[in-house]
């Protein structure tokens, strides 16, 4: 064991500065997660618009053919807007989160076969990102890698490490 002494100014300014952290700490409690979130929201879609993971070919010509005449491209995550318009950030428990709420649905009319009833986003966001065996299609992943990405760079630097 070892003793400090300090002079009464100098306990003081030790005693504002531990103050002022604790503060710090408290007031990014809150702030820092949502922070993340909202960053995260916008790499995300950056990502999607960007198309920086397509790297899986389309599952069939027809689909192909089907989706450019109907939107005029082929693009990865989307088609008629409507994941990339439920893509925010929104509370979870005491947290936050940027994501697809499980309770957003589409507009409907997304089958290649016909008008298709509305589902919900996450399902098809599901298929997207870990592929659909039932329906032959291979995993397209944008949110893994994008979530791996940011905690190694935006995460850390939000946090200043």
């Amino acid at each position: 064991m070892f003793k400090i002494s300090l002079d009464k100014t100098d306990k003081n300014n030790y005693q504002k500065a531990l103050q002022r952290t604790s503060d710090k700490i408290l007031s990014e409690r809150d702030k820092l997660p949502f922070r993340c979130a909202t960053e995260f929201q916008f790499v995300l879609l950056k990502n999607i618009t960007s198309q920086v993971f397509k790297h899986v070919a389309l599952k069939s010509e027809a689909y192909r053919k089907w989706k450019l005449d109907r939107v005029g491209h082929t693009d990865f995550w989307v088609l008629d807007g409507d994941l990339i318009n439920a893509i925010r950030v929104f509370r979870v428990g005491k947290g936050w989160m940027a994501g697809i709420p499980a309770n957003v649905s589409d507009s409907g009319g997304k089958a290649m076969r016909g008008h298709g009833k509305s589902l919900p986003i996450v399902l098809y966001g599901k298929w997207l990102e870990y592929g659909n065996p039932r329906n032959n299609q291979p995993a397209r992943p944008v949110i893994r890698p994008t979530t791996k990405i940011y905690f190694a760079t935006g995460f850390l630097k939000q946090i200043n490490i």
